[in-house]
């Protein structure tokens, strides 16, 4: 949270190991699971995508089924980095599905948004759309998060050539995202898409 992936990323697999030394393989499986999404935080896509199959094997094994999903959920965008879209697809739709049926609207609203991310990546704007602007309603409880999914609905938008209403959709997000103080992931596409919104308005001042 504060800012240091690449010390976090030190610590946590640290953690993993110590917990895997006591023999608390179940605290130790989601510790790798954290790994696994600061590798990918990081770009180290390959790296992550190996952490990651290696947690969801773990948690198959030992029927954590709370972490199969989640690690689902990580692996896809890992996946999509790679060029490996409907690999990426196929796991973040399964994320999905568990999430809502589980009840667990935060991690469905962002499975959601990076499902927007693997469809605008394979060109289909409109599902991307669709995606996002669920993301948005499900993380309705969830401001950090929804300015997150707003971003994705406004990155769609864009892409479709619809510029007033991605400007809309984005600057709501950012203007969430002041209020909030800030975000522990995705801060970055929030105000890339500000900009290209502004730029496409011809507001480039206001990009820049």
């Amino acid at each position: 949270y504060a800012g240091d992936p690449c010390a976090s990323l030190r610590l946590m697999e640290a953690s993993a190991q110590h917990f895997e030394e006591a023999g608390d393989l179940r605290t130790a499986c989601q510790q790798w699971g954290n790994v696994g999404f600061l590798k990918r935080e990081l770009g180290l896509y390959q790296e992550c995508e190996t952490a990651l199959r290696g947690v969801l094997d773990m948690a198959l094994r030992l029927g954590l089924d709370h972490i199969v999903p989640t690690a689902r959920h990580n692996l896809g965008p890992a996946l999509a980095a790679q060029g490996r879209l409907a690999e990426a697809r196929a796991l973040e739709e399964e994320a999905v599905a568990v999430f809502e049926r589980q009840g667990d609207r935060r991690f469905e609203g962002a499975s959601r948004v990076y499902l927007s991310r693997i469809l605008l990546a394979g060109g289909d704007s409109v599902g991307a759309e669709r995606q996002a602007t669920t993301a948005v309603e499900v993380l309705d409880a969830v401001p950090q998060a929804r300015a997150v999914a707003l971003a994705a609905v406004a990155t769609a938008l864009l892409r479709q050539g619809r510029t007033q209403a991605a400007v809309a959709r984005a600057e709501e997000a950012l203007e969430l995202l002041e209020q909030v103080g800030g975000a522990d992931e995705g801060e970055t596409e929030i105000r890339l898409v500000v900009a290209e919104a502004r730029h496409a308005a011809g507001d480039r001042d206001g990009a820049a």
